[in-house]
């Protein structure tokens, strides 16, 4: 996949010595090719060919071109181990006189016969230099491009990035063994175009990094703080190269300090290659004698160990890597225990998929038997189309890793806030103890803190949340708020010691701990748990709704009167989510009513005993994706408010459990699960308050807390049922816990993602939905037009629905729920690249539910990443249309 320029920007400008081809022809003119520029923002390249190294420097005037240019002749002319390569130089942006470019010092040094009396070859050695940007100021790359540049015509981050892909892709796709150089400009730190520091702005390609050491006064410093921030970016750093410098001495420092590091297979130390410097010429630069003597010192080094060993340590690290990825697979599969995974059906090592990296909403993966993996393994001398290609293909990550991801992969300022944290903590206990981030965190998720003087902060606890308590996931998030509630109710209705259950709907799912699976219905997760208990504890059969044929249904299920029938809502989206007009004026109000109130009469008649109501609001996740008519939920949560007489075992007052004053809960304790469909996965930073219209006595967050960097979660409990647990007696206490309570670093770095989240307005996506400026309602990340257009096409689509984030589709399948293959049958037609036109090469990866397909964005995701999505969906079922197949 080659890149294109963007409209009214500046062009890049190739360059090549000695000869230039048409990298960017054939997608010059290409709009969806401009297009496709800012979704994934580079492609992965490990290839079964070329070498590909980036060149960083810890400062300006430390020699990166040097000896970026010794290493291209070393390669080109080969060593006693490494044979001779072709050679591929990219300096992707350079700034004042063309004929004091890098690329024309390397093609200099490369296209001319070199003095009879040197030991390299006569002949002009194979290195091709090129330059995609090129400006005439002679200042910052962020600076020139701004001078030089159109208004508003400054390429973006990914546009600049995809364009270094481009040229990497173009000179793989030569086919013959070789090395790549890519050398920055400036330090670490030194801005790009767009003016972001060149350590963010090339993560996305994730290349081996060459980092070129500062030999001058406080080039220490500089060199471990340029490896010190490529290392917390996920950079591989193989080599450090440095000229000697025999009054400062900072190569022998460094030798020093790389060999205390640990010889860690995660991080191994970079090599250290000590070369000696240029000799300082008496003669003018760029005159004969200078080049002279440029020549000779080159023709010097390249034979000297600081060169070639690093070239070597270079070529082996790269071998390392490959078998790395190409064995991880095996070796897992050897070693460990998957979670969800049924391990009869892995046949081995091609079954699992390598994760190389991730960056923003994408994953590098490798899987062994692609068939780019396959013909990097064939001895045929001339490589076949496949061995052209990266080991590795970009794929969308779908599903949000298991719904986790808000803000993308690898987050800078995510990483940044965990790396902070981490120097200034570490762990510390947390009983009666305190730190800034736990503090931080729960004054932000109970309303407390200020984002701006003088304004009041909102949280997912604001108006009803009086405490937070930590812990560290959502499933035992959930335990926490079981035992809350189940306490309360027992201290209410004096019933101390007694089993109860809970209240919820069938299709709900709490986690994996026994507690949490114990407030689910008997499934396909709990079956074979030998301590699953239902207790007792009864789950409504959900009224589900859809939208098909671009109208919202409700799909009433058997239970409830008058239904195994849909009923379609007049008022589209938004009214079927404008609960409080539904409440006055939808007759289904009163089917719901008649129908939870006759339930609960029944059960408790029967003598079932009930200790809360645990919902997870709108939308049932791990249960198949299940969308709850909000209306439903809404009058569950008011009949069960309402009916404290069936709940208490004997006609006596209850007993008082709060202080006087505390607003207290009514019937049950009401819990909700918004550890997946909380923190604004849906458009609202709390479902329950936004749709449901109602509030929690206990709500657990999770997954998206961190941003889905950290495990974390937090268990709100309002003041009432915090009150339960106050007494003389430590018994009394919540006797909950684990040794990594509040972490610091998963605090830290929740704070970070609430603030990041908070200051994002998505105004385009909610205009898009018909909202205004302020306005409440339903929205999503999706285009409203294309989910309504897929929801026409009913020979395939049951129903669709879509709500930030997420997006879910209920494929028309022979069989039903998780008997069904249709999810993984459609999925799997996905997660193949296209290999037609070349202009949207990345594979999409989800996970089925049964005859469910759902796709998840992180909150940042670039519109055109979720267009072209859309797009291969489409396009995907109406070939499924047309070649008649019912089921996918």
């Amino acid at each position: 996949m080659c890149t294109a320029p963007v409209p009214n920007a500046p062009k890049p400008v190739l360059r090549r010595h000695p000869v230039a081809s048409s990298l960017f022809a054939f997608l010059a003119d290409s709009e969806l090719a401009v297009a496709f520029l800012a979704l994934i923002g580079g492609m992965p390249h490990l290839y079964p060919h070329l070498r590909v190294h980036q060149v960083f420097g810890a400062n300006t005037d430390v020699g990166k071109t040097l000896l970026t240019t010794a290493l291209s002749l070393a390669a080109a002319s080969g060593t006693p181990t490494i044979p001779p390569k072709k050679v591929y130089y990219l300096k992707p942006v350079s700034t004042g006189p063309p004929s004091d470019s890098d690329a024309e010092h390397v093609a200099l040094f490369s296209s001319l016969s070199p003095s009879t009396t040197t030991t390299i070859s006569p002949s002009p050695l194979p290195i091709r230099t090129d330059t995609l940007y090129r400006f005439k100021t002679p200042v910052s790359p962020h600076l020139a491009a701004e001078r030089e540049g159109a208004a508003g015509s400054v390429p973006s981050d990914a546009e600049f990035v995809r364009a270094v892909g481009g040229w990497i892709e173009d000179c793989a796709r030569e086919g013959e063994e070789g090395w790549a150089f890519v050398e920055s400009a400036g330090g670490v730190h030194s801005p790009t175009l767009s003016g972001t520091t060149q350590v963010d702005a090339y993560r996305p390609l994730r290349l081996p990094t060459i980092l070129i050491a500062s030999p001058h006064l406080g080039g220490i410093s500089t060199t471990l703080s340029s490896y010190e921030s490529l290392l917390l970016r996920g950079y591989p750093i193989p080599a450090l190269l440095i000229f000697s410098s025999p009054f400062y001495s900072n190569e022998t420092y460094l030798a020093r300090w790389a060999r205390s590091l640990p010889q860690s297979p995660l991080t191994p130390p970079p090599h250290i290659g000590i070369v000696p410097p240029p000799p300082t010429s008496a003669h003018p630069k760029g005159s004969p004698e200078d080049e002279k003597a440029m020549r000779e010192w080159y023709d010097f080094v390249v034979q000297e160990r600081g060169v070639r060993g690093t070239l070597e340590a270079l070529e082996e690290r790269w071998e390392g890597r490959r078998r790395e990825v190409e064995g991880a697979g095996e070796r897992t599969v050897r070693s460990v225990w998957y979670p969800f995974v049924q391990h009869s059906s892995v046949k081995g090592g091609g079954d699992v998929t390598v994760v190389d990296s991730a960056y923003g909403d994408f994953f590098d993966t490798y899987k062994s038997n692609s068939p780019v993996s396959s013909a990097s393994a064939s001895s045929t001398p001339t490589p076949a189309p496949a061995a052209t290609q990266s080991l590795l293909t970009p794929t969308l990550d779908g599903s949000a890793s298991w719904w986790t991801q808000a803000l993308g992969h690898a987050s800078p300022s995510l990483t940044l806030s965990a790396a902070h944290a981490a120097g200034r903590y570490g762990h510390v206990l947390f009983p009666l103890h305190t730190h800034a981030p736990a503090l931080e965190l729960a004054e932000r998720l109970l309303g407390r803190h200020s984002p701006k003087a003088g304004e009041a902060g909102k949280g997912v606890g604001s108006g009803w949340a009086g405490k937070v308590f930590f812990s560290d996931n959502g499933s035992t998030g959930i335990e926490v708020a079981l035992k809350m509630a189940l306490r309360a109710v027992a201290r209410r209705y004096g019933d101390e010691g007694g089993e109860r259950g809970v209240l919820g709907l069938a299709g709900s799912y709490h986690g994996d701990t026994i507690g949490s699976m114990d407030a689910s219905e008997p499934s396909t997760y709990n079956a074979s748990v030998e301590w699953y208990r239902p207790r007792g504890g009864y789950w409504f059969p959900p009224p589900s709704l859809t939208l098909r044929g671009g109208k919202p249904v409700v799909a009433l299920p058997s239970e409830c009167p008058g239904g195994g029938r849909e009923v379609e809502l007049p008022d589209g989206l938004q009214g079927a989510y404008d609960v409080e007009r539904r409440l006055r004026e939808d007759p289904l109000r009163g089917v719901y009513e008649r129908w939870v109130r006759g339930t609960l009469e029944r059960l408790c008649g029967e003598g079932r005993r009930f200790g809360a109501l645990v919902l997870e609001p709108a939308l049932m996740g791990a249960g198949g994706m299940i969308w709850v008519d909000p209306l439903f939920q809404r009058v569950l949560i008011d009949v069960v408010r309402s009916s404290a007489q069936l709940f208490s075992p004997s006609t006596s007052p209850p007993s008082p459990s709060t202080s006087p004053g505390t607003p207290t809960w009514s019937g049950l304790p009401i819990i909700f699960d918004e550890v997946f469909v909380g923190l604004h996965r849906l458009g609202h930073l709390s479902p329950s308050s936004s749709l449901l219209r109602a509030s929690p006595d206990i709500a657990v967050y999770a997954k998206i807390l961190t941003g889905g960097l950290l495990p974390l979660s937090a268990t709100l409990a309002s003041d009432a049922i915090y009150d339960v647990f106050r007494g003389s007696k430590k018994e009394h206490a919540l006797l909950h816990g684990h040794s990594y309570t509040a972490h610091p670093v998963g605090c830290a770095v929740a704070c970070r993602a609430l603030e990041e989240l908070e200051g994002m307005g998505w105004e385009g996506e909610r205009a898009d939905w018909g909202l205004g400026e302020g306005q409440e309602g339903v929205w999503s990340l999706w285009g409203r037009e294309w989910v309504e257009r897929v929801s026409k096409m009913e020979r395939v689509v049951e129903g669709v629905m879509a709500m930030g984030s997420v997006l879910v589709l209920k494929l028309r399948a022979g069989s039903k729920g998780y008997e069904s293959s249709a999810a993984q049958s459609f999925l799997e037609r996905l997660r193949e690249p296209p290999s037609t036109s070349g202009e949207e090469d990345f594979a999409i990866h989800s996970r089925p539910l049964g005859d469910v397909v759902y796709f998840m964005s992180s909150l940042n995701t670039p519109v055109e990443v979720r267009r072209n999505v859309e797009r291969r969906i489409e396009e995907l079922l109406r070939w499924l249309e047309s070649e008649g197949e019912g089921e996918a």
